[in-house]
């Protein structure tokens, strides 16, 4: 009943957008260079490639998501040489970005979380694995993919307090949901106990971290971190600089009260 009612929902909203679409067409370059791959028509030329060996498929969605998958990729490459990596992003900038440095045999956009669509890319491309970044949890393609037999991982997991609340709300749907995932690396003893309390088997789920620090071996040199040379060039004697990277809801306001003791 739950699932009927969550598609019903993804239908609705399908067809209230079909009047924004010729507006869409005409005036957004980046909607149109994904549109057919959200509703599962992906070109012979991408599926040709990778099908036949039963790819991997890893989904990415920030642009930090996208870099860190090259690491990832090229391990798997050594454990399952015989695999395709198939990389799946939602934006055109971060297709454009896993294109370029992510490491993938093919790069699409991630299909429209409806059954139908969904069951049609599970089978133009057929995956052996597929890899969940971070916070994605998609009702319909975790059930269909637990179907058709095929492993579905969530590594770096992260489940904020927000995030958390919202899924409760839900519970009794996403305490399903969440099963069907195989296994679960979340980054922190939190974010583990927060899928724990959705629901998530204690036996399958695991602390294993940030996957942008996974890959990470020994301390890092000033030559590989362009951005650290630039503000080392910058300094001027004691002027401190204050550097804020990727930051959320909250920790702005951390941030200034740092800057006015700095400042002081």
């Amino acid at each position: 009943m739950a699932y009927w009612f969550y598609n019903l929902l993804v239908s609705l909203f399908f067809v209230v957008s079909l009047p924004c679409l010729p507006f869409l067409f005409l005036c957004g370059r980046r909607f149109r260079e994904g549109f057919l791959q959200r509703l599962g028509f992906y070109p012979r030329e991408i599926c040709a490639p990778v099908r036949a060996s039963r790819p991997i498929w890893i989904h990415a969605v920030s642009v930090g998501e996208v870099l860190s998958v090259r690491e990832l990729a090229g391990r798997l490459r050594e454990k399952c040489p015989g695999r395709k990596i198939l990389i799946s992003t939602f934006t055109s900038t971060g297709n454009e970005i896993a294109r370029q440095n992510a490491g993938g045999d093919a790069v699409i956009f991630f299909p429209l979380d409806h059954p139908w669509v969904v069951r049609r890319a599970l089978k133009r491309f057929d995956p052996s694995l597929l890899v969940f970044l971070e916070t994605e949890i998609w009702p319909n393609f975790l059930r269909q993919a637990y179907r058709r037999g095929i492993p579905t991982l969530l590594l770096s997991g992260r489940l904020s307090p927000g995030a958390f609340r919202r899924y409760s709300f839900f519970r009794m749907f996403f305490s399903r949901v969440v099963r069907y995932f195989t296994a679960a690396g979340m980054q922190s003893e939190e974010d583990a106990e927060r899928m724990i309390r959705l629901g998530f088997d204690t036996r399958r789920v695991a602390v294993t971290g940030s996957l942008k620090h996974a890959f990470q071996e020994g301390p890092v040199s000033r030559d590989a971190c362009p951005v650290e040379t630039h503000l080392a060039a910058r300094r001027d004697g004691d002027r401190r600089i204050l550097v804020a990277g990727s930051t959320h809801k909250g920790e702005e306001e951390i941030l200034l009260d740092v800057f006015f003791v700095l400042k002081s």
